[in-house]
This record gives C-alpha cells, sequence and structure tokens, in this order.
C-alpha cells in the first residue's frame, strides 16, 4: 500500500513561469477528504494580468504560491504576487525540484511544484526587500561602470600600431588614420 505524504498547507498555487504565458497549478482538497484536486489556469505575462491574477488566487483562498526561478521573468510574478497578502511566496531553485518522469509538459511542471511544495519538500530562496534589490541594482551598475572605464584605460595605453588609430570602444574598434 502507497503512502501519503503530509499535506501541510490546505491551499498551494504552482507557477511555470516563461517569457509570454504562464501557468498556474492550484492544488486544493478534492470531493473526498483524503483526495487532493488540481486545476490548471494559463495567464499572459502583461503585469496587469498578472495581478489579475494574484487576485484570483486570493479569491480562490490560495495561501502558499511557489514557482520556479527562471532569471528575469520570475521578478514580474513574484512582484504581483507580494502585492497581494499572501502566507508565503516562494522562489524555488529548478535544480531542487525533481525531474518529472514521462513527457514533460508546462501544466505538469506547475503541478508538481505545487504538489512538492504543499508536502514540505521544497523551500523556498531568499528574495530581497524591493529597497536591498535597488541597492543592489545599483550596485552592480556601479561596478559594470568602473569594469567599461578600466577597459577604455586599458585600450588606450596599447602602443599604437604605425599608420592606425585607436579608438577604444568605439563602433568600428580601429580606424585608418589620414
Amino acid at each position: 500500500m502507497a503512502r501519503r505524504m503530509k499535506v501541510l498547507y490546505e491551499r498551494v498555487a504552482g507557477i511555470d513561469v516563461h517569457k509570454e504565458m504562464i501557468k498556474v497549478a492550484i492544488r486544493s482538497p478534492g470531493e473526498k477528504p483524503w483526495t487532493r484536486k488540481t486545476e490548471i489556469l494559463e495567464y499572459r505575462t502583461f503585469y496587469g494580468m498578472l495581478q489579475q491574477m494574484a487576485r484570483e488566487l486570493r479569491k480562490r483562498g490560495v495561501t502558499h504560491v511557489v514557482m520556479e526561478a527562471s532569471g528575469v521573468y520570475t521578478e514580474p510574478v513574484y512582484y504581483a504576487l507580494a502585492e497581494q497578502d499572501f502566507t508565503e511566496v516562494a522562489v524555488i531553485n529548478p535544480a531542487h525540484a525533481k525531474a518529472l518522469k514521462g513527457h514533460k509538459t508546462d501544466a505538469r511542471d506547475c503541478a508538481r511544484v505545487a504538489e512538492l511544495f504543499e508536502c514540505g519538500l521544497l523551500r523556498g530562496s531568499y528574495i530581497p526587500p524591493a529597497e536591498l534589490k535597488e541597492v543592489r541594482d545599483l550596485t552592480r551598475y556601479r561596478t559594470l561602470c568602473r569594469h567599461r572605464h578600466r577597459i577604455r584605460y586599458a585600450e588606450a595605453r596599447i602602443m599604437p600600431i604605425p599608420g592606425l588609430v585607436a579608438r577604444p570602444m568605439a563602433v568600428a574598434g580601429v580606424e585608418t588614420s589620414a
């Protein structure tokens, strides 16, 4: 007889994020006390639609939301969800979710993430508050600017080749002198 995992969170949503659309799997109690049902929804990734999706999840009684990190596409989804009053919005490392057997689809992927999270088998990564994220972004930008300046000065120190004039960071790179 197969053992069932204990469900820690009654209503969970798992989200599979892509560039132009997201799939949402809502896991909730089934008709019988020991069963669970999964409902799959699809939304476009415009921020207004993401806010509508977050409101819809709250209306359906979802308390916990989980999604796999997928680069920059995850951020707008996370911030739309953070505007609502969920108990937890978790972004997980995709390597922590077990691989699905058989043909992988977006619907299976988001349902599997929700199923693992509702049993406590996944935990979210650290997401800094918006203020701290802004400071981190500014620091990264400043570091990038410093790196660009170092490259310019290094190229300017290179001994010029007779007949050529080096223009660091120019579109053509090097142009001939007249």
